[in-house]
């Protein structure tokens, strides 16, 4: 009973099945009659292959090309750079030593012997002759050469004008373009290291000379703190003197008004004497006249005498007090004189100053009176005069009695007033030139005084910069003190205070790999093209019974290419590189449907348009070569090509390939793949509406 239930379940789902199946076929109005016809005519295309082994054969060959193709480029450019030094370069020296400071410098045969012992290309050290054949002969890609005055040049760096050292670079461009390349970043490499030993040498040069230079700044140190030692004093001395001027500046004042004040009495006193001389006379021209004149005037007379006497002790005062400050300007004087000579030594300057200069020829004039001026007599002659004045006061008391021989007397009298009035003069005289000497060195000692002044503010302000110079002079020679002497470390540093640290977002690609997206995607599109060449995808083998079931026939064989040389290129270039990619299966899965796109594409070119569509196809091989941006970037190559790249099939394959193998950015590596499903489903459809229509006329036809 169970095994019925069980059978008549079979039964039931097989007949559902089978409903189901005829209804979606009845859908599509595709009957199973016409299926299986469709499927006979894709057996009839495989058997026709099979039959023709020279067909299969090429086929096989056809599905292998892509692997051979990208293989064989990978191998050949894995890694290029890394056979530089089988890369023979000429190197050629003709630099001649020279000397400096007592050594030989060869900086050619230092590079040559630098050269020996590196392998990054491969050298050849042969003459000047020997090189350049070697290049007409292309036995040599470059040649590199030391010219005779290199060591020359180089050394003239400490010269005015120095010249620039310069190295001869010749790349052989004709034999081998990408070579000089090479070379190029060979010989840049080469006057890099040239330049940074040279700059360390020079830099341990420099820090050694570093070290004379400490101690001659330590000497300029030593003689700045000497130098504002020395301007202390100066400025000490100078604010003594100063100081001392404004001191006895109110003694010189005194001593002017003094000098005025005895001029003004001296110059009364000869007056009166004049007066007094006149009367003498007139006195003296008639005895009797002057008898009753005396008798008249005897009281008036005494009177007179007795404020005469009284001034003439006045004036002998003042002369006393005008002696002491004489004195003490004639010990003064020199003094002043001897300071001011200090000062001339020490301030040069001082020459071209006019103010300075009056006062010195003040100072000058006034000792010069001092020196002619002779207090003494005038002192003896007013002296002389106050005696006779007082025994003329004693006689006067007894001239009644005497008055027979007052003639006589008045004649003597008269003599001696004369020459005391002839002194009175002489004395005036030189009250004069004693005022005006003294007003003179009072107006000289404000100058002075203003002079001495602002010579103390210059030296303070010299004083202060002397010491900022000091302190500089003391922080320069700590700061060269701290660097000088040898240091390798700090040299190498000045010869490449830059180093360029490389950090790859993606690491382990070499340059092989790097072309791998490149050379893959060339492949999986060359191998559907030569296919075209060697298989009909487009005339049937049979009656074809519809348009659908002609294309299947002939996409089928298209599929299988398509198919296995995806994953027999893919699978190639992993296993024997050693590929490291992301994901594998996605790598695989991204170079079959690079692969679908491009053999679809390819065949509605060739099926639509025969001879000319194939020529198409290999137009956009072509193009594809330079704008897919597999060997430069799309940015370098000519802006009339540009545009290509955004409208080619290769462009997306190569950026995909790099996304699954390189960066893992997978969102990017699908959406890629999108832009390749679009292309492979709008040739897809317009490989149906081909095959369906060429169906329709050839029925039409028969």
């Amino acid at each position: 009973m169970n095994k019925k239930r069980t059978n008549l379940k079979k039964y039931i789902s097989f007949h559902t099945h089978f409903v189901q199946t005829e209804f979606i076929f009845s859908v599509i109005n595709v009957p199973l009659k016409t299926l299986v016809y469709e499927v006979k005519m894709m057996r009839a295309e495989w058997l026709a292959i099979a039959r023709n082994k020279m067909i299969l054969i090429s086929i096989i060959g056809v599905i292998l090309i892509p692997s051979l193709y990208s293989g064989i480029f990978v191998w050949a450019f894995w890694d290029p750079y890394g056979m530089i030094k089988k890369l023979p370069v000429a190197m050629v020296n003709l630099d001649q030593p020279v000397q400096y400071k007592g050594d030989t410098i060869s900086v050619g045969n230092d590079i040559i012997d630098e050269l020996r012992k590196d392998h990054k290309v491969k050298w050849e050290f042969v003459s000047e002759q020997e090189g350049v054949q070697g290049l007409r002969k292309n036995r040599y890609y470059a040649m590199i050469q030391i010219p005779k005055d290199f060591s020359k040049n180089l050394t003239s760096v400490i010269e005015n004008k120095p010249k620039r050292a310069k190295i001869e670079y010749i790349p052989n461009t004709g034999y081998n373009f990408v070579s000089t390349k090479i070379t190029d970043s060979a010989s840049e490499a080469l006057r890099k290291t040239i330049s940074e030993n040279i700059t360390e040498h020079y830099t341990s040069v420099l820090f050694n000379q570093f070290g004379d230079i400490y101690h001659a700044l330590n000497k300029a140190h030593n003689g700045g703190i000497e130098l504002v030692n020395g301007l202390d004093t100066l400025h000490t001395k100078s604010n003594q003197l100063l100081s001392g001027l404004k001191q006895q500046q109110p003694s010189i004042h005194e001593l002017a008004t003094g000098s005025a004040q005895l001029y003004s009495k001296t110059a009364e006193l000869s007056n009166g004497l004049l007066g007094f001389e006149k009367k003498l006379d007139s006195i003296s021209s008639n005895m009797k006249e002057v008898t009753k004149f005396i008798d008249s005037i005897y009281p008036k007379l005494q009177t007179n005498l007795s404020t005469l006497n009284n001034q003439i002790n006045e004036i002998m005062n003042r002369l006393n007090q005008t002696t002491n400050q004489m004195e003490q300007l004639k010990r003064l004087v020199p003094t002043l004189q001897s300071d001011i000579q200090k000062y001339t030594a020490n301030h040069p300057e001082t020459a071209n100053d006019p103010n300075f200069q009056a006062v010195l020829t003040g100072i000058g004039q006034l000792s010069e009176i001092i020196k002619t001026m002779n207090f003494g007599k005038v002192e003896n002659q007013l002296s002389g005069l106050s005696s006779m004045l007082q025994s003329l006061k004693d006689q006067q008391l007894s001239l009644p009695s005497k008055q027979l021989n007052t003639t006589a007397q008045l004649d003597t009298y008269l003599n001696q007033f004369r020459t005391a009035a002839n002194g009175s003069i002489a004395l005036k005289n030189g009250a004069k030139k004693i005022a005006e000497g003294t007003k003179t060195v009072e107006n000289g000692w404000g100058t002075l005084i203003h002079s001495v002044s602002l010579l103390t503010d210059g030296e303070d302000q010299l004083l202060t910069g002397a010491k900022k110079l000091s302190k500089g002079l003391n922080d320069l020679k700590e700061a060269i003190g701290a660097v000088k002497g040898a240091n390798n470390a700090r040299n190498s540093m000045f010869a490449a205070p830059v180093e360029v640290k490389r950090k790859d977002m993606t690491e382990g690609i070499t340059y092989g790999a790097g072309f791998t997206p490149y050379f893959l995607s060339l492949g999986l599109f060359v191998g559907p093209l030569m296919l075209t060449t060697i298989y009909n995808l487009r005339d049937p083998v049979g009656n074809p019974t519809s348009g659908l079931g002609w294309l299947i026939s002939k996409y089928s064989v298209l599929i299988v290419v398509i198919l296995g040389q995806s994953l027999i290129t893919a699978l190639f270039l992993l296993l024997t590189f050693h590929l490291a990619v992301q994901s594998i299966p996605l790598f695989l899965l991204f170079s079959f449907i690079s692969s679908l796109a491009f053999g679809t594409l390819i065949m509605f070119l060739a099926a639509g348009f025969g001879n000319p569509g194939k020529f198409v196809a290999l137009v956009a091989l072509i193009l594809q070569l330079t704008t897919s941006g597999g060997s430069y970037p799309v940015e370098l190559i000519a802006p009339a090509l540009q545009p290509f790249h955004r409208f080619l099939p290769m462009s997306y394959a190569v950026a995909g390939l790099r996304d699954v193998m390189f960066t893992g950015d997978f969102s990017a590596m699908w959406h890629q793949a999108g832009i390749l499903a679009g292309y492979f489903i709008v040739s897809l459809i317009l490989l149906i509406a081909l095959f369906v229509n060429r169906f329709k006329k050839l029925k039409e036809e028969a």
